[in-house]
């Protein structure tokens, strides 16, 4: 009988997915979902963001527990996210934590079944990687957003109103 506790073997199963996710990331951009709205719009980082977890080529590769790794989709999360930071008013980190949560409501969706609970506490994972990279890397995007947003008002506008 192994003396190997249950829940180290439980974190090395994530820790495999996720290592198996990020070597085809990085080595196989192109094979990767590219990101249509997962990563920073006109940056040539972008394709190394898939729109779904995991990306397609490790789906074909079979899970430690001998199942086929389903595709969740973070494609409409990331509108969302893009979406809020496109709000003039929205903070940044309220847009950040709903995108995050809208992941992970994703993972659980497709992952749901108890026995899936290896395959969706790695989704998650990636999931809080997503959320990690909008939060340290996510500013400038945020501000350009805001900056875009913001309405346009002239000095005509307000002299108008102040007279009223």
């Amino acid at each position: 009988m192994s003396t190997f506790p249950k829940n180290l073997a439980i974190s090395l199963k994530y820790l495999i997915y996720l290592c198996i996710c990020l070597i085809v990331i990085l080595y196989t951009p192109e094979a990767a979902s590219a990101g249509q709205h997962c990563g920073a719009e006109n940056d040539w980082r972008s394709h190394l963001v898939p729109d779904y977890w995991p990306p397609r080529p490790v789906r074909h590769i079979k899970s430690l527990d001998s199942k086929l790794l389903k595709p969740v989709g973070f494609y409409n999360a990331c509108k969302r996210h893009d979406d809020c930071y496109d709000t003039y008013g929205r903070s940044r980190s309220s847009c950040d934590k709903k995108f995050y949560k809208d992941m992970k409501k994703q993972c659980q969706k497709v992952y749901d079944a108890f026995w899936d609970l290896p395959q969706r506490k790695a989704c998650e994972g990636a999931a809080y990687g997503y959320y990690q990279a909008v939060v340290k890397n996510g500013r400038p995007a945020y501000l350009s957003a805001q900056k875009s947003a913001a309405p346009q008002i002239n000095a005509d506008d307000k002299l108008q109103t102040v007279k009223k």
